[in-house]
């Protein structure tokens, strides 16, 4: 059942969900602090990634410095991001997940202690130095391999 665009929202996040291809996985571009939706896309758009639907999420109030108001606001934003990306992946059957993200670091780590539920998954980073990439862009930083449970 092919998945069309769809826009909502979950108490503190805007989510909008795109079919951007045929490949098995998802991509999600996390905008906190300002939006990266555009060039989230660009990379993925010239990437060889199997990436078949975009999620963009953003704080319903919008992203800036303000965004997360305070501690129990970030657990909040976490916890429902656990939520939203696991139904979001079996929504989509998606076999891996690439993340984008602009946020503050203490709600990236919430978010990250919450990720075990979404298989394996790859992290992307800005390229701030121009080191990697002529003119700044994303790259792979950290993948997280699937988990085999051994009995």
């Amino acid at each position: 059942m092919p998945l069309t665009e769809k826009a909502e929202v979950d108490n503190l996040w805007t989510q909008k969900l795109e079919s951007i291809g045929n490949g098995d996985d998802l991509a999600i571009a996390v905008s906190v602090t300002h939006p990266i939706q555009k060039d989230v896309r660009s990379f993925l758009d010239a990437s060889d990634t199997k990436v078949g639907h975009l999620l963009t999420l953003e704080p319903v109030n919008g992203a800036g410095a303000k965004a997360v108001k305070d501690g129990p606001h970030a657990w909040q934003l976490a916890e429902q991001f656990q939520r939203i990306v696991q139904t979001n992946v079996q929504d989509t059957g998606a076999t891996s997940v690439h993340i984008f993200m602009t946020a503050p670091v203490a709600l990236a780590f919430l978010m990250g202690q919450l990720s075990r539920v979404f298989g394996p998954y790859t992290l992307y980073e800005w390229d701030f130095n121009r080191q990697r990439i002529k003119g700044g862009g994303y790259f792979p930083s950290i993948s997280i391999p699937k988990v085999s449970v051994s009995k």
